[in-house]
């Protein structure tokens, strides 16, 4: 029976660090933000951390609009990491009952709400 509680702890800790929230989302990228202003700060370990997590995360989920007919967002070539990381920041402090929901999902609702698809006219 221990080694079951153990078994499953292992597996609800990886489930939950492989399928972050909004909380976790705005953790790492309110630490984010404040190193990829452009200001010099000193960076230590746990900044490192949540710099790369915070970018990395938009990074991958911006990869995954493929453009095409299921387009969820449009975000111009010329917006940069900074304003990406603020316009989903801006969106997790403004809706605070979401940040229970999947980190993806408030990415992708922050993204298109500020860069959404433009329409295709023939």
């Amino acid at each position: 029976m221990f080694a079951f509680i153990i078994a499953m702890s292992v597996s609800f800790a990886s489930y939950a660090s492989s399928n972050p929230t909004g909380e976790r989302l705005l953790t790492e990228c309110l630490t984010a933000v404040k190193f990829i202003d452009g200001k010099p700060h000193t960076v230590d370990t746990d900044s490192s951390y949540s710099i790369g997590w915070c970018v990395g995360f938009l990074q991958g989920i911006e990869s995954s609009n493929t453009g095409d007919n299921d387009c969820k967002y449009s975000i111009p070539s010329d917006v940069t990491m900074y304003q990406k990381t603020l316009v989903v920041l801006k969106f997790l402090e403004a809706n605070p009952n979401k940040l229970y929901l999947p980190a993806v999902s408030l990415v992708e609702n922050a993204f298109s709400e500020s860069f959404p698809c433009k329409s295709k006219t023939s």
